[in-house]
């Protein structure tokens, strides 16, 4: 395991044990981030996707629980290994939490081999679901993708997308948004660069640092804005790419 590279999140409102159990974390080698409440911790846990959370139950706001329910809605957050830190021990309590998806609970007071053998587990059980969920889609991939197709990664699901069918594809931070001829999105985590490299230089253009088009799909062009047929939403055009696409829109 790479502690160097493994992010964890701590989300707890008492800053004596938050940042005890940082300073722990941190002289074992991991990057460690600390959150005082639930709601800090939830926006942070969606924008960064730490590869472990350790949160309190009891905090005022948003409590553990809260925060896991929040998580468990979203693809790209759902299965992040989360740790309940708590002194309670009713069995209500635990069946609770187990039944939202945590992966373990440590109590209060813990020990700090206990703990570091627990975060240990659990990270390394992450890395080797990731390494053969990868290994499995480059090997279907292999076998399903053709230059008229692209496999993606939804969740649990791979989907198979034709790739004459794409709109668009629009960056979103370190992922971009892929919208369909039929009115669906998809969201990759692949950069545009990435998409560049992939999709035919005859059928799609990119327009803008942050977005790509599929000409088949254009209606009009009006000064630094692109118009797609069936899409409400105006895209901004660069300056740098507009004379070249009024050229392959002719065409």
């Amino acid at each position: 395991m790479n502690k160097v590279n493994s992010q964890i999140l701590i989300i707890e409102d008492d800053p004596v044990l938050s940042n005890n159990l940082k300073t722990l974390l941190e002289e074992e080698g991991y990057k460690v981030a600390a959150a005082e409440n639930g709601k800090v911790g939830l926006k942070y846990a969606l924008n960064f996707k730490p590869d472990l959370i350790i949160c309190d139950i009891l905090m005022p706001g948003l409590s553990g629980f809260d925060v896991k329910k929040e998580l468990n809605k979203y693809d790209n957050s759902f299965d992040i290994p989360l740790l309940f830190l708590t002194a309670k021990t009713e069995m209500t309590s635990l069946r609770e939490g187990m039944e939202l998806g945590a992966e373990d609970y440590i109590f209060k007071p813990y020990k700090a081999s206990n703990l570091l053998k627990i975060v240990k587990l659990r990270i390394e059980k992450k890395q080797r679901v990731i390494a053969k969920i990868i290994e499995e889609n480059k090997n279907q991939r292999n076998t399903l993708e053709s230059p008229n197709s692209i496999l993606i990664n939804q969740g649990n699901k791979n989907i198979l997308l034709n790739i004459i069918s794409i709109k668009a594809i629009m960056a979103s931070n370190q992922y971009s948004n892929i919208l369909m001829e039929n009115g669906k999105t998809f969201l990759v985590r692949q950069s545009l660069n990435d998409w560049e490299k992939k999709l035919p230089k005859k059928n799609f253009q990119r327009i803008h640092r942050s977005t790509i088009v599929n000409i088949k799909f254009l209606e009009k062009i009006e000064k630094s804005k692109v118009y797609l047929k069936n899409y409400s939403e105006p895209l901004d055009i660069s300056r740098r790419f507009l004379t070249e696409f009024k050229e392959k829109f002719k065409s």
